[in-house]
């Protein structure tokens, strides 16, 4: 009995391996945030205006909402290469320390973290690490259908996310709101699955998590937002040209490309 229970516990963690091993941040214990601590830009090497983002961010992550209002999605928009991976990665680890982040998914136009197919099950593979009560609900879900990533993005929100923590609240269980971090939406290999997540993320009052959105402001996501959310409640920041840093980000870089020789 103790052996099919133990079975059962890792559905959802072994289906989300063999079907999005390298788009997920394989975590038993931890969040994705603690493997990527060599690509973080050091804070040092930061512009003052990126620090104080930061600081804006995961201010508004752990803002208290005791009127139960529902806060809209935190969009950090801007150009390549200025800054917005550093600012989301930094933000990731810091709320994994303050036990306020919920799960993360870094997209990347190399590989198969650009799949869309795999965002859902990760977010999920990673709750299922440190929500147990969670895990068995999606567990016996999966143990029914053991094929999330093939159906459509809607179809995963509410099955793997909506659902079970739907069934949470019911039993008084639905916990305090956390963060899921996103970067490089605009990576994403389907530009609709990139506005079905802006959707899902802007239409997730019945589950307990803040949603951080980093990407370009590509016409279609910027459409997104401007479609299901009034621009005004949305917390949009651009993050803008800079060159104030570049001498030590290039030190920085320099650095890691030696010791990878």
């Amino acid at each position: 009995m103790a052996e099919q229970s133990s079975m059962h516990k890792l559905l959802i963690i072994n289906l989300v391996q063999q079907e999005s091993t390298s788009s997920m941040m394989p975590l038993p214990q931890r969040h994705p945030s603690t493997t990527l601590k060599n690509e973080i830009i050091p804070l040092r090497a930061m512009k003052a205006h990126e620090k104080q983002y930061i600081k804006d961010i995961t201010n508004w992550a752990t803002a208290s909402n005791e009127d139960g209002a529902i806060l809209p999605p935190y969009w950090m928009k801007g150009p390549a290469a200025v800054g917005k991976s550093a600012v989301a990665q930094t933000c990731a680890r810091r709320l994994n320390t303050s036990g306020s982040l919920a799960a993360a998914f870094f997209f990347s136009i190399n590989g198969r973290r650009k799949d869309h197919t795999r965002f859902f099950p990760t977010l999920a593979y990673q709750l299922s690490t440190t929500l147990s009560e969670y895990r068995d609900i999606v567990n016996r879900k999966v143990s029914i259908d053991k094929t999330p990533v093939k159906k459509t993005l809607p179809f995963q929100f509410r099955s793997l996310i909506v659902e079970p923590f739907q069934e949470l609240s019911e039993q008084g269980k639905g916990g305090r709101r956390r963060v899921i971090v996103i970067d490089g939406l605009d990576e994403c290999e389907n530009t609709n699955a990139q506005m079905e997540i802006i959707a899902s993320s802007i239409r997730a009052g019945s589950v307990p998590f803040r949603w951080a959105v980093f990407s370009r402001e590509e016409s279609h996501i910027v459409s997104a937002f401007a479609s299901f959310i009034e621009p005004s409640l949305c917390h949009s920041v651009l993050l803008p040209i800079s060159r104030q840093a570049d001498g030590e980000i290039e030190l920085y870089l320099r650095g890691g490309f030696e010791d990878m020789l």
